[in-house]
């Protein structure tokens, strides 16, 4: 189990180098499809922000500000609740028409939206499957990633 927090404590570094620019200390972030926390609960550390998780699933490993979602399409916050929302490599986990649809709710919700993913690798598809189901066994694994070419091809 400690090869996989110093996993996800490794993975909030390139994460938080990745969204540095767009981060400043005292913004409200809503991060989406947080998972155990870890990643945010570094992310809050590291900016001193004020950042609250939502997921469909309940397995925090540490202690955030947590909202279950009621539904994977839906984020149950006001508009323009947060300054940013952030989708920290987890849209692959959903499907196509449903990442449209939450990605359509963050905007919504927040005034700005960052997406990190990784890039759809074999190698990164197999340490996904293997760690998020040592994570949780309730995590869906659907792997719809998106290349570069199809991002740009959804943000048309």
């Amino acid at each position: 189990m400690w090869l996989f927090y110093e996993n996800l404590t490794q993975r909030s570094r390139i994460t938080i180098k990745a969204i540095q620019p767009f981060l400043s200390a005292h913004k409200k972030i809503l991060d989406i499809g947080c998972g155990n926390g870890v990643v945010s609960h570094e992310i809050k550390k590291y900016f001193n922000c004020n950042i609250t998780g939502t997921d469909v699933i309940d397995y925090l490993k540490v202690s955030i500000d947590f909202k279950k979602m009621s539904r994977e399409d839906k984020l149950d916050f006001n508009d323009k609740e947060f300054d940013i929302g952030l989708f920290s490599v987890v849209l692959h986990h959903i499907p196509f028409d449903i990442q449209i649809r939450l990605i359509k709710e963050a905007l919504r919700a927040c005034s700005e939206v960052l997406i990190f993913e990784e890039a759809p690798t074999f190698i990164a598809k197999v340490i996904d499957c293997v760690t998020n189901k040592i994570n949780s066994p309730k995590v869906r694994i659907v792997l719809t990633h998106r290349d570069k070419d199809g991002w740009l091809k959804l943000f048309k």
